[in-house]
């Protein structure tokens, strides 16, 4: 998805981080477009990044839809009067695959519904509220398993997310964008695997980014924006582990380890769109990432190139 789009008019929809399915992984996506630049890129629910597990860190995952099934997604928004904007979105991801095959990985199966409300408190300074909830099987905020298998997380989570984000008018074609959200997940008990079980989870992300168009030609975006990606920063997971007693005697035993990753990934990004002629789009990020996919000390450079043709 491009992270610079131009819609016609100020304010095009609600700020609301529109939940949808994307190469069938449900994504929590800040969907801010002032003066037609949205704000920063899709927080994907699987950026929370690695997990702290003796049996191997849970990392950044992503899964195609197996056959032609594909994701679905609508949504909806109206006006609640002058100032007021209501919107809201649903979506589910393609079929799952629960036994990994040779071009055709695990994928688990997502469904999520979103709902928010903007405002203009003055002239220049625009706020908005929404609400989300996420509904996965054989998935684990974007991390990919085999549900009846040694490394299962479990079968069926529902994790829920309140956002708020505010936009201040700097002039008639720049605006200054503040977004932060707070997600939680609830715990799962008696998993069949090496973890016995998952504990009550909180994530969080937040951005800010300046936007202006007609920055070199007209019809054009730009943005600069930092952002810190949803990331889990707290919870637990109990994981069995074996030992031996002194008398010589083996015993079982659940060790406690945190969910939090050791990094904390910050992305700088810059992008950019223009129209060069009606019906195409062309536009393009360069993101620079620090701790990326939440590992510490890995840095990485990301440049994303699209184009849009209408007919």
């Amino acid at each position: 998805m491009d992270n610079v789009g131009r819609d016609k008019g100020a304010l095009d929809g609600v700020t609301v981080a529109c939940i949808r399915a994307a190469k069938g992984v449900v994504v929590w996506q800040s969907a801010e477009r002032y003066h037609g630049v949205r704000a920063h890129r899709p927080m994907h629910l699987a950026t929370l990044g690695q997990v702290g597990n003796p049996a191997g860190d849970l990392a950044r995952a992503e899964f195609q839809p197996v056959g032609d099934v594909r994701d679905r997604q609508a949504t909806r928004g109206a006006p609640l009067g002058e100032h007021t904007r209501f919107a809201f979105s649903w979506s589910s991801s393609a079929a799952p695959n629960s036994i990994a095959m040779p071009g055709y990985p695990t994928s688990p199966y997502s469904t999520a519904f979103a709902a928010g409300v903007s405002t203009d408190v003055t002239e220049d300074w625009k706020v908005s509220l929404n609400a989300q909830t996420l509904h996965e099987e054989g998935g684990l905020l974007g991390t990919v398993y085999n549900s009846n298998g040694s490394l299962s997380l479990g079968n069926d989570h529902r994790s829920n997310e309140v956002g708020i984000g505010s936009a201040i008018a700097l002039s008639d074609r720049a605006q200054f964008v503040l977004s932060a959200a707070l997600a939680d997940t609830a715990a799962t008990n008696a998993l069949p695997g090496l973890v016995q079980n998952v504990s009550a989870l909180m994530e969080r992300s937040m951005s800010a980014t300046l936007a202006t168009r007609d920055a070199i030609v007209e019809g054009d975006g730009l943005s600069l924006s930092l952002a810190k990606p949803l990331r889990v920063v707290s919870g637990s997971m109990g994981i069995e582990t074996a030992g031996v007693n002194p008398d010589g005697t083996p015993f079982l035993a659940i060790k406690t380890v945190a969910a939090a990753p050791a990094g904390n990934e910050t992305d700088l990004s810059l992008a950019y769109s223009a129209e060069p002629r009606e019906g195409l789009r062309l536009s393009g990020t360069i993101t620079a990432q620090n701790d990326a996919n939440n590992i510490a000390g890995q840095r990485a450079a990301v440049v994303q190139l699209n184009a849009r043709l209408l007919f």
